[in-house]
């Protein structure tokens, strides 16, 4: 089973949130030995982090290791879509 974590960060003067981002994932070793991430957003305001760990089940190669990102949107995900070749198509 995959995990999933992250953080949202109001007014933040802290530099070591990556840190604390990396331990998060690293704690989850166990539930998705087979890919980790994780990705800090910060502006002005605000920062946010997102962190994932994989167990692959049908998708075993590199492109399924998460957060997905594309322009401004990311996403972490924990499941797996069974029909996804219904949806492609």
């Amino acid at each position: 089973m995959c995990g999933i974590t992250g953080f949202i960060e109001f007014n933040s003067d802290t530099t070591t949130s990556d840190v604390y981002l990396s331990k998060m994932v690293e704690i989850m070793h166990r539930r998705g030995p087979d890919a980790s991430n994780f990705k800090l957003y910060h502006s002005n305001n605000y920062k946010v982090g997102l962190g994932h760990a994989r167990l692959s089940v049908i998708d075993l190669s590199d492109h399924a290791t998460q957060p997905f990102t594309t322009d401004e949107l990311s996403i972490v995900f924990n499941g797996e879509i069974y029909n996804f070749q219904e949806i492609k198509e």
